[in-house]
Order: structure tokens, then C-alpha cells, then sequence
């Protein structure tokens, strides 16, 4: 029977406050309480998946960070990288007038993944 919960992408922004070092900043430690209080307390009433992308994103940086990161999304069933996806985020970036600097966000929108077969038919876990 399929899940009635809605489904809730997880991007790459998600992972990195969480499992960052506490902020000074008044906003950002605001940001990492409410993110935080998501994860702890509500995220299991959504069916959650990510991307091969925010996988890659995620595994950047230091190698610490990197595998807090990792960890804390592990088990979130992920959207496998295909040509279809690959040709929606490139239409998207090019539709948009998007910044170079910026065109890995493309393949990180939550859009281009919902036109995803695999996200019409199921999540798989690969």
C-alpha cells in the first residue's frame, strides 16, 4: 500500500546546519534550532528522499564535517542520477538564466527530481 505521508526532499542545506557547530549568530543558531527540531521531531511524519547529488554535495569538504553529514542521511532513500534528471536540471539552469557559479543547484531542486520516474513509480534504495 502506498505511504499517504507527503513526500519532503531533503537538500543538501538540511544536512550541513544540523550537523554544524553551533552558531554565535543570532539567525543562524535560530536556523539550526528549528532545522534540528525537524529532524528530531517531525521528520517522521514525511516520507523523505534526496538525490545522488546532495550525496556528492554532502561528501565535500572536510573530511569531519563530511561523514556527520553522510551519516545523518544515510538511510534517506535517494533519487539515482539519470539522463532524464540530468536533462531537466540542464533546462532548468538554462530557462532560469542561472549563474555559473550556481548551476549544481539545478540538479539539487527538488522540481527536477518530482518529474523524476523514480520518484513517480517509488523511491528505491540503490
Amino acid at each position: 500500500m502506498e505511504s499517504l505521508k507527503k513526500k519532503v526532499y531533503i537538500e543538501t542545506t538540511i544536512p550541513s546546519i544540523i550537523t554544524a557547530k553551533p552558531s554565535r549568530d543570532i539567525t543562524n543558531a535560530y536556523r539550526q534550532e528549528i532545522t534540528r527540531f525537524f529532524w528530531e521531531n517531525e521528520r517522521q511524519k514525511y516520507d523523505l528522499y534526496t538525490s545522488e547529488y546532495v550525496l556528492e554535495e554532502c561528501s565535500k569538504g572536510d573530511v569531519n564535517a563530511a561523514k556527520r553529514r553522510l551519516d545523518l542521511i544515510k538511510d534517506i532513500p535517494f533519487v539515482s542520477k539519470t539522463a532524464e534528471v540530468d536533462q531537466l536540471a540542464k533546462e532548468y539552469f538554462n530557462y532560469l538564466d542561472i549563474p555559473q557559479r550556481a548551476k549544481t543547484d539545478c540538479f539539487l531542486n527538488p522540481e527536477t527530481f518530482l518529474k523524476s520516474e523514480e520518484v513517480k513509480n517509488g523511491l528505491q534504495r540503490t
